[in-house]
């Protein structure tokens, strides 16, 4: 209908309860201006231009096996209650329960660097397995490694917010991991209508919506003027825990993470810091807590006696070949020979010219 947008509904709802009782009230019972608000509602409710269009979204959603979350009912999300204007409806495919599980939302870059990746991965591997279930947009990056990671656990979940209608994925690309996201007990959910496109506008609008189903949000790493900064804000502005990952001071992609800190996020280069913080509201027994130290390696990597020399002469801030070549008095061909070696371990990662640690 016209001009009935989320805010208008939360509003009249405040007065009415439920749909129902806005569509059947009395007018007059209301004081004005309520009670002009909710006569025109229901004025445009005796139109038939809208009840073709709703038949049509209810048959979509039949046959899509989606389910309806309105904003009025015990089972729609109770964190997301809480924000200062929830979505009125919830368009949910696949287990809507997830959505009543202690959530931390993972987010950050579409451009992550190899270390980004890498922190992505084993703190949502980590996160799962103490219990969360990992939030995320479903966008490139780091929001689908922390997708892919949380499948990867036994068990794991993982919830998929979009900024489309349920039926259409975006990007395109993720097809086959919101396929599987469902497949494994996860979900994917959305407010907009089937149907909807990917717009600009509909991404701040999403983001909301990842920090309100949490009890926290998890930065990996975003540049200062990126949308993980807008979840960030959101979970900031809705009382959630706002955590971030330190970079180093050289990379674009870690100055968001330190504008956070310096805002009042939490500084967390451990995943118990997390667990810690969070504990009193993880539905998981005290045993199960198992958090594991983020910079550890997943597998023991064997280093010769050159390649650990050249590994300790690098830090964790980016390095030209030069620059490592006077620090190892090594030779370019030998150098170069000592780093792909490197690179195939693991151990550091390459970007353009320069080369960092990893582990």
């Amino acid at each position: 209908m016209e001009d009935f947008a989320p805010s208008k509904q939360h509003q009249l709802l405040a007065f009415t309860d439920t749909f129902q009782g806005l569509f059947n009230a009395r007018s007059s019972d209301f004081d004005a201006p309520i009670s002009t608000e909710i006569a025109r509602v229901q004025r445009q409710l005796q139109r038939i231009e809208w009840r073709p269009r709703s038949a049509e979204i209810l048959s979509e959603c039949q046959r899509l096996g989606v389910r309806l979350l309105v904003v009025t009912e015990d089972d729609y999300p109770p964190l997301l209650k809480q924000i200062a204007v929830p979505p009125p409806i919830l368009f949910v495919l696949g287990d809507y329960t997830n959505l009543h599980l202690p959530q931390l939302a993972v987010v950050g870059s579409r451009r992550m660097t190899s270390g980004g990746a890498r922190n992505a991965h084993l703190w949502s591997r980590h996160l799962t397995t103490c219990g969360f279930t990992i939030t995320s947009g479903l966008a490139l990056g780091v929001d689908g490694v922390a997708h892919e990671a949380a499948i990867e656990v036994e068990g794991g979940r993982t919830v998929a917010v979009m900024a489309t209608g349920i039926d259409r994925i975006y990007p395109r690309r993720h097809q086959s991991l919101a396929e599987r996201i469902v497949a494994s007990g996860g979900c994917l959910v959305t407010e907009f209508l089937p149907g909807s496109q990917a717009h600009a506008r509909h991404f701040p609008i999403r983001n909301r919506l990842i920090s309100g189903l949490s009890l926290g949000v998890l930065v990996v790493e975003a540049a200062v003027k990126s949308g993980s900064l807008i979840t960030a804000r959101c979970g900031m502005e809705q009382n959630r825990e706002v955590f971030a990952i330190p970079g180093s001071i050289h990379s674009p992609q870690s100055r968001g993470c330190h504008h956070l800190i310096k805002q009042g996020a939490h500084l967390v280069d451990d995943v118990s810091d997390i667990v810690d913080q969070l504990h009193s509201a993880l539905a998981t027994e005290k045993g199960r807590l198992t958090p594991v130290n983020a910079s550890q390696s997943p597998a023991c990597v064997t280093l010769c006696d050159e390649e650990r020399e050249v590994f300790l002469a690098m830090g964790y801030d980016p390095i030209g070949l030069d620059d490592l070549g006077r620090h190892c008095r090594l030779g370019v061909e030998q150098l170069l020979a000592i780093l792909v070696a490197l690179e195939l371990k693991g151990v550091i990662a390459r970007n353009a010219s320069v080369y960092q640690r990893i582990e």
